[in-house]
C-alpha cells in the first residue's frame, strides 16, 4: 500500500468510502482537523446542539449538516466606517463572536452577491460617503430569513428594531463563554 500519511482529506475519504482503509485515523492528513461525528434523528437534533452549546469544550460543534426544514441565506447588516477606523471597528466587534462578532466582509458587495446596496432587502438604504467604506456583519435577521423560506407553520418571533430584551449584561457576553 502507498504512503498514506500526506494524502488529501478528500483522498483519504474515498479510501475510507470504498472500504480500502478501515483503520484508526490518528496521524492521517496531518494539518487538518479531526473530529467525532454524531448523527442523531432529527427529533433529537435540537437536545443534542444544547447539549453541545453547554459544553463546547468537550462538544465542540464544527458543521451541522443537516437544519432539518429550516434552509436560508444569511442576511447581512451594513454600516458605512471611515477606512482609517475598519481595523477598530473589527477589533471591537471581534471581542463579542455571541452576538455577530467581527465583520464578515470590508468591501464590494458584489462578492457577497449583493448588487444594489441603494435598495437592501431589509431595512432603508444608508449612504456611503467618500472615505468610507461598507462593512457587513451577519445579522440577526437571518432566522426570520430562514422561517420565512421555509414556511413553518407556525412561529413566533420579534419583529425587527422590536428586540426581546434580556437580563444578561453585554460585557457577559465578551469572549466565547
Amino acid at each position: 500500500m502507498t504512503n498514506l500519511t500526506n494524502l488529501s482529506p478528500a483522498e483519504f475519504s474515498r479510501l475510507v468510502r470504498t472500504g480500502d482503509f478501515t483503520s484508526p485515523t490518528s496521524g492521517y492528513c496531518p494539518g487538518y482537523t479531526q473530529a467525532n461525528l454524531v448523527i442523531v434523528p432529527q427529533r433529537y437534533a435540537y437536545d443534542f446542539l444544547l447539549l453541545a452549546q453547554r459544553n463546547p469544550r468537550p462538544c465542540p460543534v464544527l458543521e451541522v449538516s443537516d437544519a432539518g426544514a429550516l434552509h436560508g441565506n444569511m442576511v447581512v447588516s451594513m454600516r458605512p466606517i471611515p477606512a482609517s477606523q475598519v481595523a477598530k471597528a473589527v477589533e471591537v466587534t471581534a471581542a463579542l463572536p455571541r452576538v455577530h462578532g467581527a465583520p464578515i466582509h470590508v468591501g464590494d458587495p458584489a462578492s457577497l452577491g449583493i448588487k444594489d446596496l441603494s435598495h437592501p432587502d431589509y431595512g432603508d438604504p444608508v449612504t456611503i460617503k467618500d472615505g468610507e467604506l461598507p462593512v457587513f456583519w451577519p445579522c440577526g435577521v437571518t432566522p426570520q430569513n430562514a422561517i420565512m423560506q421555509s414556511k413553518l407553520p407556525l412561529v413566533i418571533t420579534h419583529a425587527p428594531g422590536h428586540m426581546l430584551i434580556t437580563d444578561v449584561l453585554n460585557a457577559d457576553l465578551k469572549g466565547n463563554g
